[in-house]
């Protein structure tokens, strides 16, 4: 077994796990991390993480905000030319500078509480970039709070908007210009440029986790375990 090379905290076993996949460029691995058991703001928990490929840390920022429980950083981060893009439970949707972990702009998605917000990783085309503002209502009362996932453009504009029943909780998939998105027990396609729903099915339940997209088509999993696959005119 490796040792460990890093933590996000100085007490063993105390470590903010990461909840997102990794990302990278192909020199530099990119990571959203949580906050650690006993609340340590002393390291790398409730961050937004930059590492060597041997696990070195290249620079890190901080979305904690103080007597703020369970402000993680629950998604991954996305990478696009010298830019990184990550949510925060805090409710902050983030352009950072990926050589240097600068702040670019900082975008308010006003969750209900500020331990509320996203969990999905930021997706897009190249064009647009569809960002989870989370949970508009307390998910304790509401069994669903509502949400929204906002489309920015590269210039940081927003181009458009989806309302839900519950938050995007992994991430939408694109290609070729369309984007596939599992909202509300449906598996929805929408066209990445304007938002329109190109054609929708559905999943007989919520799904947490996200469609993929496969040579023969899209395949979706909602949470009472049924997997669904489908073949759109768009990818045949």
């Amino acid at each position: 077994m490796l040792a460990p090379v890093w933590r996000t905290s100085p007490r063993l076993d105390d470590g903010g796990g990461v909840w997102g996949p990794l990302s990278t460029e192909g020199t530099t691995i990119y990571a959203g991390t949580g906050n650690t058991c006993s609340e340590d703001p002393s390291r790398y928990g409730d961050s937004i993480v930059a590492l060597t490929p041997d696990l070195r840390m290249r620079w890190h920022v901080s979305t904690r905000a103080p007597g703020i429980e369970d402000s993680d950083v629950g998604g991954g981060v996305a990478v696009l030319g010298q830019h990184a893009y990550v949510s925060s439970k805090r409710g902050y949707f983030y352009e950072l500078d990926r050589t240097n972990g600068r702040v670019r702009a900082r975008d308010d998605s006003e969750p209900f509480a500020r331990n509320g917000g996203g969990i999905a990783t930021p997706t897009g085309d190249g064009t647009v970039l569809l960002v989870s503002g989370g949970e508009k209502s307390d998910s304790a009362k509401d069994a669903e709070p509502g949400a929204v996932v906002t489309a920015f453009g590269l210039d940081g504009a927003v181009k458009y908007r989806m309302e839900s029943e519950r938050p995007l909780t992994r991430y939408a998939a694109f290609v070729a210009g369309v984007g596939f998105i599992a909202l509300d027990r449906r598996l929805i396609a929408f066209d990445a440029a304007s938002g329109a729903t190109l054609w929708s099915a559905p999943l007989g339940d919520f799904a947490y986790a996200a469609p993929v997209v496969v040579s023969s088509g899209v395949c979706a999993a909602n949470d009472a375990g049924d997997v669904f696959a489908f073949a759109p005119p768009q990818l045949r």
